[in-house]
């Protein structure tokens, strides 16, 4: 196995664990595998003759398009760019919220969420969320110099 699908697996079940949504959006577009033009398959003359033969299909023809699965690389590289597009999303909503309350409320204000059906309250803190939107960066930071390092290597 490749180094970079150990860590595509590893790092996919933490995201499964926290993040189920964000994992399975992950899982299901790396499932598709990569648009190309059929014509970039067509170097073998056996897999022309095997979608004519086997599958009835006719002619393959400029505009057909085929589904390529992605490579390990490539998994990881989908993986790390959505963690990445999550982690400036999250700073971004954080960000906002603190605006709004330094725009609306008094200094070091909170927002209070409750459920109707129950007696729970969740708050959230200015304070909090500027901390929150710093470590944000920073994980964004690191996941861009990952990425960096990755795409060089290719």
């Amino acid at each position: 196995m490749e180094a970079s699908q150990e860590i595509y697996n590893r790092l996919i079940s933490v995201v499964e664990d926290r993040f189920p949504d964000i994992a399975l959006q992950v899982r299901e577009e790396i499932a598709l595998g990569r648009p190309v033009s059929a014509l970039k398959l067509l170097g073998l003359k056996a897999f022309q003759f095997r979608q004519v033969s086997e599958m009835g299909l006719g002619r393959i023809t400029k505009t057909d398009i085929a589904m390529q699965p992605y490579s390990s690389d490539e998994q990881f590289l989908i993986l790390l760019e959505a963690l990445q597009t999550l982690t400036k999303s999250m700073a971004a909503a954080r960000h906002a919220v603190v605006e709004m309350l330094g725009k609306y409320a008094a200094e070091n204000a909170s927002i209070s969420f409750s459920d109707p059906d129950s007696d729970q309250v969740a708050r959230i803190d200015q304070y909090a969320l500027m901390g929150d939107i710093e470590s944000l960066l920073e994980i964004s930071s690191d996941i861009s110099s990952i990425l960096a390092a990755v795409r060089e290597g290719e």
